[in-house]
């Protein structure tokens, strides 16, 4: 009996670990990299990377910070802390 406890137990465990977000699929970034061309290609990503890109400390998001990060990850900046990748 108590190894069908220990059992249930793992698989809660597994289940909830499941439960994280993930990044959304981004398109290839441009090669090479511009300030301008990294511009057009984060406009060109999709409403829940810019939610995700743009989130803030407030927990409210910015499509304009989410535009920011996203064309300054392509020029090679690090994802900002925040960002959960």
């Amino acid at each position: 009996m108590q190894q069908y406890i220990v059992l249930a137990a793992v698989a809660m465990f597994l289940t909830i670990d499941g439960a994280h977000a993930t990044m959304p699929k981004l398109t290839e970034q441009p090669k090479p990299a511009s300030p301008i061309a990294c511009r057009e290609w984060a406009a060109k990503q999709d409403d829940e990377a810019l939610e995700m890109w743009g989130i803030q400390e407030s927990g409210k998001y910015s499509d304009a910070v989410g535009l920011g990060r996203l064309a300054d990850w392509c020029m090679g900046r690090g994802v900002p802390a925040i960002v959960v990748t």
